[in-house]
């Protein structure tokens, strides 16, 4: 048992070495992944979240990962497998679409046509 024990060990910290120079191990998915296993540092392929759910990329030591709603300052971009993309409006904290901001940062205010968002100050 105990040799055994060692032999498990020895295999987790040859795995760990291995894991940044190849990334080929499996892990379990991120929530919101319609697969049960995924690539360690990439996680879930693009389009394979949930329906609904929207594929957040970048994620250091994760990869690819599945939310609800995007974060601040980015939309849904549904032509693309459901992909978080960054707000084309400058200073805009919340949009629906490249073009389309709903709410500006703080310090800003939003253009009648939703397109624009200028400093308060000046």
């Amino acid at each position: 048992m105990k040799g055994s024990l060692v032999s498990l060990f020895s295999l987790y910290l040859l795995a760990t070495c291995l894991e940044p120079a190849y990334g080929t191990f499996t892990v379990p998915c991120p929530v919101g992944c319609t697969q049960t296993l995924c690539t360690l540092n990439i996680g879930c392929p693009l389009g394979k979240c949930i329906s609904g759910w929207c594929s957040k990329t970048g994620i250091p030591n994760v990869g690819t990962i599945c939310l609800q709603s995007c974060p601040a300052g980015e939309y849904c971009y549904i032509r693309i497998a459901n992909i978080c993309t960054a707000c084309g409006v400058s200073n805009c904290y919340r949009c629906t679409d490249q073009y389309t901001c709903d709410a500006c940062k703080t310090g800003y205010t939003l253009s009648s046509d939703k397109r624009q968002c200028t400093s308060r100050i000046g």
